[in-house]
């Protein structure tokens, strides 16, 4: 991925301070090439500073296919806190790995998630919600348990690029 201001990691940002405040022990990784949009990034540092949370987000910039599957075997949880954003397939890969998904309401894919089953939708732009929602998912491991389960299970039987190309064919073929 790449860094823009659509992304709102500033929004993730806050929520790791929210969370921290009510003690919680939140770290944030953030993956995406943050070259094309130097002065996205540089908000996003400053919401780090003004947050004292340098010590808890890392900032990976772009990493490699291996690395990002690395990321996601590593982590506990995927957020794509991203506003008017039509797709997204990076949450969908993550839930292949087993990880519970946060998406924003906002995000087109989001209509793809049984909020509370698949995944959880979240609301844009809205920090408090994002803490709100994660410290839900870390404080009730069966919900944990029923999103990453219920995630990953709809993943592998209703999206790859076989179904995708299949679908389309089935679209191309009906039209001509």
């Amino acid at each position: 991925g790449i860094f823009l201001p659509h992304r709102r990691f500033e929004d993730v940002v806050v929520a790791v301070r929210l969370l921290v405040d009510v003690g919680l022990d939140p770290t944030l990784s953030i993956i995406g090439d943050y070259g094309n949009d130097k002065k996205y990034h540089a908000q996003v540092v400053q919401a780090i500073k003004d947050n004292r949370v340098e010590d808890r987000v890392r900032l990976l910039g772009r990493v490699s296919e291996d690395d990002l599957i690395q990321n996601y075997n590593e982590h506990d949880l995927y957020l794509f806190p991203h506003h008017w954003q039509s797709d997204g397939l990076s949450p969908f890969e993550a839930a292949a790995t087993g990880l519970p998904i946060l998406i924003s309401r906002t995000a087109g894919s989001h209509e793809l998630l049984k909020n509370g089953e698949t995944g959880m939708v979240i609301e844009a732009k809205n920090p408090a919600d994002i803490a709100a929602k994660v410290r839900r998912i870390i404080e009730d491991p069966a919900l944990y348990t029923r999103l990453s389960e219920g995630g990953n299970a709809f993943v592998r039987a209703n999206l790859s690029w076989q179904k995708y190309t299949d679908q389309m064919l089935a679209v191309f073929t009906e039209v001509l």
